[in-house]
């Protein structure tokens, strides 16, 4: 991304990483979980409960690390590392989009455009 410094890019992809934390702390009233959830068997609740817990906990590790220390992440081999797993982690949910939810509504198509911009902003300032 020309004009953009490796350091900005990377507390960029800390910001998305955290606003993703944000988002899925989100889920319980945007997706209606309290009526929805209570068709659910309690223990596949508490596996759907339990996995996004835990998946706000890492986008918000992996985005505090990206956006408190982007010079550290920048300069060191296992940051470079860990900007490339969070690209391939974005990747993955990318590919995932359309095979699960299908491209038929805006709001997956969204998503798609959103997830590749995770990768971009992950391995942009990955590379030497």
């Amino acid at each position: 991304m020309a004009g953009l410094s490796a350091t900005s890019l990377i507390g960029a992809a800390g910001a998305f990483d955290l606003a993703f934390a944000a988002f899925h702390l989100a889920f319980p009233l945007l997706f209606r979980w309290r009526s929805r959830l209570a068709k659910l068997d309690p223990v596949n609740r508490g596996i759907l409960v339990t996995l996004n817990l835990m998946l706000v906990f890492v986008f918000a590790a992996a985005g505090a690390v990206l956006a408190l220390k982007p010079d550290l992440v920048a300069t060191d081999a296992l940051g470079r590392g860990f900007l490339f797993l969070g690209a391939g982690f974005w990747a993955l949910r990318a590919a995932l989009q359309p095979l699960i939810f299908g491209l038929d509504h805006w709001a997956s198509k969204l998503l798609l455009v959103v997830f590749l911009a995770g990768v971009t902003l992950h391995a942009a300032p990955a590379w030497p």
